[in-house]
């Protein structure tokens, strides 16, 4: 991306336009001081000429709308996998939780029946 950012930077600022004739053009001043005039001719003779044209006016500013859009596309996919990894750490954290609390439990201690009735002081 940083060379497709290199490309569109070093070029010549648009918009750019088209005509039916297969030219590409668009005009800009340089410090303020002359305008220019930028004309690409793209051969009409062919039976896409005009195609061409429109494509190459309409890649000068939607290049670089794609490429804003990857980024921010990027940057979502990103903070989409950080959330997921935080997710699955917490639900990783809870597994282990319940597996030491599985551990920890102290099972009934079988025999015990005989003392039920039984009153245990200092239980209050």
């Amino acid at each position: 991306m940083k060379h497709a950012k290199a490309i569109i930077d070093s070029a010549t600022p648009g918009p750019w336009e088209a005509d039916d004739t297969g030219m590409v053009e668009t005009s800009y001043s340089v410090h303020g001081r002359r305008d220019w005039r930028l004309v690409i001719a793209v051969p009409p003779a062919t039976a896409t000429g005009a195609k061409d044209a429109d494509f190459i006016a309409a890649a000068r500013t939607g290049w670089p709308e794609a490429l804003d859009r990857i980024a921010e596309l990027e940057a979502e996919n990103e903070r989409l996998r950080t959330g997921i990894a935080e997710s699955l750490h917490v639900r990783g954290a809870i597994a282990h939780v319940e597996h030491i609390n599985k551990l920890l439990r102290i099972e009934p201690v079988e025999g015990l029946e005989a003392f039920e009735g039984v009153e245990v002081i200092g239980d209050e």
